[in-house]
Order: structure tokens, then sequence, then C-alpha cells
């Protein structure tokens, strides 16, 4: 598939096909844009398709992955676990802060096994402050990454709707947001 340039047929922009396109159609055309490191906005607005995206991300991960996130419940980490667990023993540096309480046990147990995972969290008055704006995102090598629009804590299992964008090669995007993980992490208390 090298030197191929994905495509998606004519039948309308990709932003608005990402909902509806099949799961192993979307999966392939992440993974051809993962693999060429295409410089192009992956919408994605599903949660579904954000496991997709953070799979590949972390699969191509080599220093370091940065993660801001609301809790990292079970049901979506589970979905991402396989990789999450194979960077990290690649010793890929994963820091992770959640602003909606501490993730889910399977983190902790890794973290327990990986000295490359730091948990962080925000306190509650950071948070009431903090939390409220900035997105969630995951951050990988000042390269890739996967941002998503600002939303109120919600229950994705009951409503799988998310509106996020990914790149798999925009330094300048990738390294703004190292940047801000940067920042908050300085305001963050270590997980014990």
């Amino acid at each position: 598939m090298a030197g191929e340039t994905p495509t998606i047929e004519p039948t309308g922009s990709l932003e608005n096909r990402s909902a509806v396109l099949a799961t192993e159609e979307y999966e392939s055309f992440v993974k051809s844009c993962a693999e060429m490191a295409l410089a192009i906005d992956i919408p994605n607005r599903l949660i579904a398709h954000a496991a997709i995206l953070e799979n590949n991300i972390l699969k191509l991960s080599v220093e370091k992955v940065d993660v801001l996130t609301g809790s990292f419940p079970e049901f979506f980490f589970s979905q991402i676990s396989g990789e999450f667990e194979k960077a990290l023993a690649r010793q890929v540096e994963i820091r992770i802060i959640t602003m909606d309480g501490p993730p889910c046990p399977e983190v902790q147990q890794l973290r327990e096994r990986f000295s490359n995972l730091k948990v962080f969290k925000l306190s509650e008055d950071i948070r009431g402050v903090v939390g409220k704006k900035i997105p969630h995102f995951m951050v990988s090598d000042r390269k890739r990454y996967r941002l998503e629009e600002f939303h109120e804590a919600k229950d994705f299992e009951k409503d799988p709707s998310i509106k996020a964008t990914a790149c798999f090669n925009n330094p300048t995007a990738a390294g703004a947001l190292h940047t801000t993980f940067d920042r908050v992490i300085d305001i963050a208390d270590p997980l014990n």
C-alpha cells in the first residue's frame, strides 16, 4: 500500500461521512493515513473511531505520548489497552492527566508494572477553572495527535458521538498540544 493515497468515493466530504463509515472502512483509511504519515485532518465522530485512531497513534509512538482526558473509563481503555501496553513495553514514556477522577483499574495495574507510565490528576479547585477550557487529547512524539472539541462530561456508552480531529503528521499542532500538556502537568498532582 506504500505510495498509494487512500481515497473515499465522492459521496460527501470525509467530515460528513466519518460518522457513518463502516468501522472496517474507517479503520482501513486510518491505517493507510498512519502508515504514510499523511498530513491531513481525519475527522472522528464516534467513540469506536476514537479507539481506531488512538490505537494507530500508540502503534507509531517511539518516545512520548501525552493524554489529557476525563477519566479513561474501562469501556474505552479496553479498546486501546493492547497497543497501550505494547507502547509501554517499547519504553515509550506515557503521561496521563485525568480531569474527572482516577483512570480505570487497568491503567493503575499497568502503572505498577511500568515505570514509564505516569498518571496525574487535577484537583477539584483547579479542575473547576482549567477543566472547562481544555479539550481532551492524545499527542505523540510532537507529530501525531487526536484532539476532541470541548464537551461536558457525558456517558459515552449511552451516547457514543464525539467531535474530534486527528492527524498523523502535523508537528506544529502536536507541538502546541505537548506544550499545553506540560503547562497543565505543572498544576496537576501525581496519582498515588
